[in-house]
């Protein structure tokens, strides 16, 4: 049975997506300019008072006289004591940061803030051991490989398995906007992105329902999933030794793994039970998306 030439594949018709993501992103998103470091050196009021001390300085080398003398030591003293106005000034601003931020629960923020306050400087934490970046990138695979392990042998793979559950008569017709709606609550905004670099705030914000159905359906009903889908981005997390992997996948791809609630919600649905009613103690249909080791793909910048 030949192939259809007419039918393009999920992973061809996500890469168009993800395009039209980035494109538009660098059209209507600015660029954020990057916050450098209170500099007092670099204060208006400062560079005032250096100023004024170069030309007194210059006068008395012109004429060493006594009076001009006094003159350099006066706007010396001068810009110390605005140097040091300066530095309390951003002092004080970096201890309202802090309590601003401990009070809207940014604690990381705040924690910045006060290691920035405390002159402490970030370790060589999380890097990897190697003498090059193909040296350091193979060493990172290694590692994560023997972490995921591999699958546990099975010695009767014709052994029958007993089910948990009965066979259940759900609905499986194709997720609707009222149901992706549901799932889309899930997202939490400022979380990191995947490799496709679509951020959740252009999925809650973003009317693109329609296009991420058509990806969620056709992993239902047909079992496509996009090649994006499958790839984690693994960031090794800020330790000394044996760092554990964060594993960062494609927030659309978490669409369809929310799904299993709508899924439940379905079968709730159909024997006449809310959400909210079901007994503790009752046994209900949960299902849980899995993630094989080999769907994992370690992507790294060195």
């Amino acid at each position: 049975m030949e192939e259809d030439p007419t039918k393009v594949d999920a992973t061809s018709c996500y890469s168009k997506l993800v395009a039209a993501v980035q494109d538009t992103s660098k059209l209507l998103i600015p660029v954020k300019p990057r916050l450098k470091p209170a500099n007092p050196a670099a204060d208006s009021r400062v560079i005032e008072q250096r100023e004024d001390l170069y030309k007194a300085k210059e006068q008395y080398h012109l004429e060493p006289t006594e009076d001009n003398r006094s003159t350099v030591s006066e706007k010396k003293d001068l810009l110390k004591a605005c140097y040091t106005t300066v530095e309390e000034e951003i002092l004080a601003n970096k201890i309202y940061s802090i309590e601003n931020s401990a009070d809207h629960c940014d604690n990381k923020k705040s924690w910045d803030i006060v290691y920035d306050v405390k002159g402490k400087k970030k370790g060589n934490c999380g890097l990897i051991e190697g003498g090059s970046a193909a040296d350091r990138l193979k060493n990172w695979e290694t590692h994560f490989v023997n972490l995921l392990g591999q699958p546990p042998p099975v010695p009767d793979e014709d052994v029958e398995i007993p089910a948990i559950h009965p066979l259940q008569d759900i609905s499986t017709e194709p997720f609707d906007r009222d149901e992706l709606a549901e799932a889309k609550k899930q997202i939490s905004e400022g979380k990191a992105f995947g490799d496709d670099a679509i951020p959740p705030e252009i999925m809650k914000r973003v009317d693109m329902d329609v296009i991420v159905l058509e990806f969620c359906n056709g992993a239902l009903n047909d079992g496509e999933l996009p090649e994006q889908w499958k790839t984690s981005i693994i960031v090794p997390p800020t330790k000394t030794d044996n760092y554990r992997g964060i594993s960062l996948t494609s927030i659309v791809s978490n669409i369809p793994r929310s799904m299993d609630s709508v899924l439940r919600a379905r079968f709730l649905n159909k024997e006449g039970k809310g959400l909210g009613n079901l007994p503790p103690n009752e046994d209900h249909l949960e299902i849980k998306p899995t993630k094989k080791p080999q769907d994992q793909t370690a992507s790294s910048y060195c």
